[in-house]
């Protein structure tokens, strides 16, 4: 599995992207968690509005999981790739 990690700002940029799925082959929201809202445009604007006060501009750390094409993952792989 190939992880491809970055520094980032765009937080709406970021969030459009994810659920574009025209240029995702598969994209799934597995987890929301320390933010009021309960989907990743709100999620990362919330983010967005924190770097604000702290004139931030790089707050997001976006990591890509692309398996190989000819390999079916499940879940677990996914997370244990994450940990």
């Amino acid at each position: 599995m190939i992880l491809i990690g970055n520094q980032r700002g765009g937080a709406k940029n970021l969030a459009l992207h994810l659920m574009n799925e025209r240029d995702n082959d598969h994209v799934e929201v597995h987890q929301i968690r320390g933010f009021v809202s309960q989907n990743i445009m709100g999620a990362l604007n919330e983010a967005y509005g924190v770097s604000r006060g702290t004139q931030c501009k790089q707050f997001l750390y976006s990591l890509s999981l692309n398996p190989t094409r000819t390999v079916d993952v499940d879940i677990a792989t996914f997370e244990a790739a994450i940990e």
